[in-house]
Order: C-alpha cells, then sequence, then structure tokens
C-alpha cells in the first residue's frame, strides 16, 4: 500500500523502494505490482540522464511484463496476450527503433490473442513497428508489413463500427491512421 498511495501522488521515487521490495519478494501478491511499477519504471526513466540508468529501467520493464506473465498470464482480463501487447508496448517506449523486431513479434502476438478485444494502442503500434522494420528493409519486410497492418486494420475496423464500444470513434480515426500508411506507400511506388 505504500507504494501504491506513492504512485497516486505521482510521488515516484519514494515509490520505488517499497515497490521494489515487493516485486523481488511478493511478486505474485497482486497485479497493481505490474501496473503501477511501470507507472514508476517510466517516470524514473524520463527523469534521469544517466545511461546505465536508463539501460537498467529498459531492462526492468520489459523483465517486469515477463514476471507478469508468468503470476499473472491466466488473469480472465487481461490475459497473457494482453500483457504480451504491454511487453511490445515497453520495448517501443524504452528502447525505441533499437528493439524494434521484438516488439513487433510481441505486438502480433498480443494482436492474435485478443483479436477484435485488443488495445487500440496495440493495434496502432503493430503497424508504426512493422512499417518502420520494412523501411530498413523493404524487399524483406514488405510481406510481413502487409499482413500486420491487415490484421491490425481488421480489428481497427471491427472496434469502430461497434456501436456499444465506447472508443469506437477513437478506433475509426486510429484505423483512417494505418490504412494512410498504406495508402501513402502505394502512392510512392512502394512493393506494398
Amino acid at each position: 500500500s505504500l507504494f501504491h498511495e506513492a504512485v497516486k501522488n505521482k510521488q515516484f521515487a519514494d515509490a520505488y523502494g517499497p515497490w521494489i521490495e515487493v516485486y523481488n519478494n511478493c511478486p505474485n501478491a497482486n497485479k497493481s505490482i505490474y501496473t503501477d511499477g511501470i507507472k514508476i519504471v517510466e517516470a524514473l526513466f524520463q527523469a534521469t540522464s544517466d545511461t546505465k540508468e536508463k539501460e537498467r529501467l529498459a531492462k526492468l520493464a520489459v523483465e517486469m511484463q515477463d514476471k507478469r506473465i508468468r503470476f499473472f498470464g491466466n488473469d480472465p482480463k487481461y490475459p497473457k496476450a494482453y500483457i504480451l501487447g504491454e511487453k511490445g508496448l515497453a520495448y517501443l517506449d524504452f528502447f525505441g527503433e533499437t528493439k524494434l523486431a521484438e516488439a513487433r513479434e510481441c505486438l502480433r502476438q498480443s494482436v492474435e490473442g485478443m483479436a477484435a478485444g485488443s488495445k487500440i494502442l496495440v493495434l496502432v503500434k503493430l503497424v508504426d513497428a512493422s512499417y518502420a522494420l520494412y523501411k530498413q528493409d523493404p524487399n524483406g519486410k514488405a510481406e510481413q508489413f502487409i499482413s500486420d497492418y491487415e490484421l491490425a486494420s481488421t480489428y481497427l475496423g471491427e472496434q469502430a463500427s461497434n456501436t456499444n464500444n465506447k472508443n469506437a470513434v477513437i478506433a475509426g480515426k486510429q484505423k483512417d491512421y494505418v490504412d494512410n500508411i498504406i495508402k501513402e506507400n502505394k502512392g510512392k511506388g512502394a512493393s506494398v
């Protein structure tokens, strides 16, 4: 409860000590270890300019998702597939372009597992990561990019047309965004 209150008050440096103690010694106590933990690690990552500390926190952010899968991967609301999406996002947030392939793989597995229940951000970032990989290797990654785009676009379309989805408008806008990536590349004579 100490670190949870500190996170609520955005006192992330104060939250770190109690949080890391619980994370290391009672990793299966509560899901908030992971949901609050990523907020703590992200805030500390943004606050430091020390390269070694940034590397340590980046590794911790990804490791945290693996640990969450281990202890809470059977959660019916946030199963392993959902957590893989969080891991993919962590790769992108903390490692940027240096871990694109790892991020894309996690995001793809997440979308395959969550289908139309995928987080909108995970769907969009799958296309973004795949597109970045395609730009690095247009001949080798074109099919992968098209496949990832089609998968994400389909589920964004389903979310956008679901009248019960409170985020339908956002899903529609994000579908337009990913559709434009494809349209722009076809317009440039790309092989997609």
